[in-house]
This record gives C-alpha cells, structure tokens and sequence, in this order.
C-alpha cells in the first residue's frame, strides 16, 4: 500500500508541474533550471498520457456497453460482426490513438519552432540541447489543450450528441468551441513566457514562434 501511495505521489507531482506551468509560465520558467525542463516535461507528459488512456478505457468500455445494448437488436437482425459498427470501433481504438496523436502534434510544434529559433538565429546551446528544450516547452504550451481535448473525449464519447440538436447539445457545441479557442490563447500565453524567460526572446519573437506552427499546419491541412 505505501508503495501505491509512493507511486500515486511521484504522478500527481508529475501532472502538478505540467499546471504549475500553466498557471505561472513566467514565474515557472525564470526559477525553474534550464537542464531539468526536459525531464520534468517527459515525466509529466508520460503520466498525464497514461491517466488519459486509463481514463478513456473505462470510458469506451462503458460508452461501449451502451452502445452494443442499443445496437444489439439492429447488429443480430442484419448479421454484422461488431467491426462493421463504426461508433464502437472507434470508441475501442480511442484509448490508444489519444496518446500517440498528442505525442506526434507535441513533436511537430517541437520541430517547428526549434527550426524556427534557428532562423532567427538563436542557438540556445547545441543543436541537441535547443531541440529538448523546445521539446519540453511544447509539452507545457500544449497541456492546457491536451486536457481539453480529454474532457472532450471523454463527455463525447458519455453523452455523444444526436442527429436531431437540441437547445443543450448547441450549446455543448458552442461550449467545446469557446474551450478550443481559449486553450489555444493559453497555449500562446505560455509559449510567449517560455521563449522569454528561457531563450530570451522578446514578446513579439515569442508570438512569432506561438503562431507560425499554427499557421503552417493550417496552411498544409487546407492545401492538402
């Protein structure tokens, strides 16, 4: 048991850097050494990665059951096999694909603006030491997000929305879109005090290296 309590301490202390950062990016950042960011970012991440995976397990399995008791009479009358349901496939594939999509936007933003400082002509030490440094602080920029997005997963997957809205469900949707925009404000408002107190970039720099991912990104995904 006190080795549970132990274990439970190291991640909750974890995850608590991941908000402390988030709640005080500039006074985190300023105090905080350079050398531990990158570990203290890989560990929180990693814990708050697993908690989410476990968190949205229990969800698809409980999610899941509803489902198959509602699809169950529709599922035995046309003789399909539960991988031809959609809505059941995706919720079992859910607690898997979370992490590795978070770990793969948090690696391009990473990549983006380290090659970004690089054109601004900041080396921030070697090549290695600048990349886990801008590593480490998208982990941070990026956790209000990560969060936001599991609490959507999570409501969305408990009380999905129907095909015929009602009054609640515009509002859940107006809601999921106001808590998009605002973690993103919060993601800049990270990065711009990250950047400055760690690399010493001025704020208009900082918004630079907060935006130009973004816009790339969407410039790709509407290209593409």
């Amino acid at each position: 048991m006190n080795a549970i309590i132990i274990e439970l301490k190291i991640v909750l202390n974890a995850v608590g850097d991941l908000f402390r950062a988030a709640i005080g990016p500039r006074r985190f950042f300023t105090n905080g050494s350079r050398d531990s960011l990158p570990g203290t970012a890989l560990r929180g991440l990693v814990c708050l990665l697993i908690l989410a995976a476990l968190l949205l397990t229990i969800v698809a399995a409980v999610s899941g059951a509803a489902w198959e008791s509602a699809a169950g009479e529709y599922l035995s009358g046309k003789g399909l096999p539960r991988s031809d349901f959609p809505a059941l496939s995706a919720m079992s594939d859910l607690p898997y694909e979370f992490p590795f999509i978070w770990i793969a936007l948090i690696a391009l933003i990473g990549v983006l603006r380290f090659a970004l400082l690089a054109l601004l002509g900041e080396r921030g030490g070697s090549g290695l030491v600048a990349m886990s440094l801008t590593m480490s602080l998208a982990v941070f920029s990026l956790a209000p997000m990560l969060v936001n997005g599991l609490f959507a997963a999570v409501t969305g997957n408990l009380f999905p929305i129907g095909a015929d809205y009602s009054p609640f469900d515009a509002f859940r949707i107006f809601f999921a879109i106001a808590a998009v925009v605002i973690t993103w404000l919060w993601e800049g408002w990270i990065t711009v005090a990250a950047y400055g107190a760690v690399f010493g970039q001025a704020t208009g720099r900082g918004v630079l290296i907060f935006l130009l991912p973004w816009v790339l990104m969407y410039l790709l995904t509407y290209i593409v």
